[in-house]
């Protein structure tokens, strides 16, 4: 069982309508149904999906696209998000969250250390206001710590993802 094939099943686990699809490149399509969304979004769960590159692990994941059709509760359009076609995915119209991985260790990062990445984003339904960034709903201290990340378009913005010491 390869690398990638192992994780994958850690990952259903978790996410028991995960799919992985193969693609000739190498690269495999991970795609999860039904992701959850906390409050601030147009849709209770979404369809999430990303790619796990040729060379995975040691090439890590970038990027993560979304069922066209998400929204920020009000309408606007996430902040780093761009409607596309995603050729991973026979080309089907989906929206593209740029957001990168800062850090990856192939010996400690995993396809679910990725998704706790993404799963991060979107407790923060964020929109553009010109160059600012405006944050809809503030994000909850959550589970172990996964690498930092930031937005491509825009000022580069390093999250961390430990839990946020408490406020007085």
């Amino acid at each position: 069982m390869t690398p990638l094939q192992k994780q994958f099943e850690t990952l259903k686990r978790e996410y028991p309508t995960a799919t992985c699809e193969a693609l000739p490149s190498g690269a495999a399509v991970i795609t999860i149904r039904d992701f959850p969304l906390p409050d601030g979004w147009s849709r209770p769960t979404i369809r999430v999906t990303f790619v796990a590159p040729v060379g995975y692990p040691l090439a890590k994941p970038d990027f993560f696209w979304t069922s066209p059709e998400l929204r920020l509760r009000d309408g606007a359009m996430p902040h780093a998000a761009v409607p596309m076609l995603m050729h991973e995915a026979n080309g089907e119209f989906q929206l593209r969250f740029s957001w990168h991985l800062n850090e990856w260790n192939p010996n400690r990062d995993d396809l679910v250390t990725f998704l706790r990445v993404i799963d991060h984003r979107l407790q923060m339904p964020l929109k553009t206001q010109g160059t600012s960034q405006r944050l809809v709903r503030r994000p909850a201290a959550r589970g172990p710590r996964t690498p930092s990340a930031h937005w491509a378009s825009g000022r580069p913005t390093r999250l961390s993802l430990s839990p946020a010491p408490a406020r007085s």
